[in-house]
């Protein structure tokens, strides 16, 4: 027989039952503190025999691959939904011009680091920096979460498919044909082509190096020629703008000649990036350059032309890299898109040139007082053998107050 003795006894239990699953509950949900930083586990890091100094951060992996999933892990903690990738852009590491090229694709709304493979196999750090970044998927083009960039093997893609990953492969029979290409997509993405664009020629493709930090930053276009000869299929890219291009030209008139020139001014307004002697200079020339004027736009939506970083004073972010090591060259332009913004210089293994020097000499910090104190901050891309040691020292030395 139930009683009221009987019921008020079986309350009681469940009432205590309740609340001790209850307190478990939220003890729980204050004490539980998950591990933010597994994706830095120490057996796993791509970073090896990093060197800071105050004002330098040195980025080294022992390969290419590494040191591009470092740069990559540094970027992108992916320990939220808010600091992962949408997703990771993939290129040959033996194709300097299709690389280079592949910087415009980092920008919004893409918002990808860039890690290299091989022709057909996706090397083992490559493999684990996809993983781990898990991107989120590219809302405006079905979640596309890969782009494959440039002339890349069935194999890669069979892997791919079998990983389940969702990729877009913008392709190009030759690195004229993918500037075109990859610039048609970017413009089908934001509905229209920039008017602003940069020109490298293809016989020394490592003048384009200084403009994969801006493009990571802005997203303009960049288009190859030759010496003496605007391709065909850059000459139909430069034709696609609503009204005439603002063409920067990278490189010099060794490079470049005179009836090139002629050529890319039919369609549009030509100028040269400063300080084109060589590779060196022209880093600084471009750190330094800056050209606002009238641009594009109805008058809701009118917007003037504002290119270039430059930077004259105190107070920025800089990206230090041998040309030699090109792949890392271009996989670190993304701390130009996230973090601290801020353009490319190039320097040498065991020697500072003296245009570097005299540039920092001139954005160098003035000692103020302390809540005052504008700083500059240097990263450091590749180990001692691209960058010394030595290097790394001067470097942080011009960069200080």
């Amino acid at each position: 027989m139930i009683t009221k003795d009987f019921l008020k006894k079986r309350y009681r239990q469940i009432g205590l039952f309740g609340g001790g699953i209850l307190v478990i509950i939220l003890l729980i949900f204050f004490l539980y503190q998950p591990d933010y930083y597994k994706g830095f586990n120490e057996n796993e890091t791509n970073v090896k025999d990093t060197l800071v100094t105050g004002n330098t951060v040195r980025i080294n992996g022992k390969d290419v691959y590494e040191t591009a999933a470092a740069i990559s892990q540094i970027t992108y903690p992916a320990t939220f939904d808010d600091d992962k990738p949408n997703a990771v852009i993939l290129v040959r590491s033996d194709k300097k011009a299709d690389s280079i090229a592949a910087a415009g694709v980092i920008h919004h709304p893409i918002n990808a680091p860039i890690l290299y493979i091989e022709k057909d196999n996706i090397p083992k750090a490559t493999l684990k920096e996809i993983e781990r970044l898990d991107p989120q998927g590219v809302f405006v083009d079905n979640n596309v979460k890969i782009y494959l960039i440039g002339d890349i093997g069935d194999n890669i893609k069979k892997e791919l498919k079998e990983e389940k990953w969702k990729y877009r492969h913008i392709e190009g029979k030759d690195p004229f044909t993918l500037g075109k290409n990859i610039n048609d997509f970017i413009a089908a993405i934001h509905g229209d082509h920039s008017d602003v664009v940069m020109v490298a020629p293809i016989e020394k493709p490592e003048y384009g190096l200084a403009q994969a930090s801006w493009n990571a930053h802005m997203g303009d276009g960049f288009f190859y020629i030759k010496k003496d000869e605007v391709p065909k299929e850059t000459a139909k890219a430069l034709e696609e703008r609503y009204e005439d291009a603002y063409i920067y030209i990278l490189g010099n008139k060794n490079s470049i000649t005179e009836n090139v020139q002629a050529q890319l001014a039919k369609f549009g307004h030509i100028q040269w990036i400063p300080g084109n002697e060589d590779v060196y200079k022209q880093s600084v020339g471009f750190a330094g350059y800056k050209d606002i004027g009238k641009n594009f736009g109805w008058w809701i939506n009118k917007r003037h032309r504002d290119f270039g970083w430059g930077i004259a004073e105190a107070g920025h972010n800089f990206i230090f890299v041998n040309p030699k090591d090109w792949q890392i060259a271009v996989s670190a332009s993304v701390l130009s898109h996230k973090g601290k913004h801020g353009p490319i210089l190039l320097v040498k293994d065991d020697e500072l040139p003296e245009d570097i020097k005299n540039y920092l000499k001139t954005v160098k910090p003035v000692r103020t007082t302390s809540q005052e104190q504008l700083y500059n901050h240097g990263w450091i891309i590749g180990g001692t053998d691209s960058i010394s040691e030595k290097i790394q020292g001067e470097i942080d030395s011009l960069l200080s107050y």
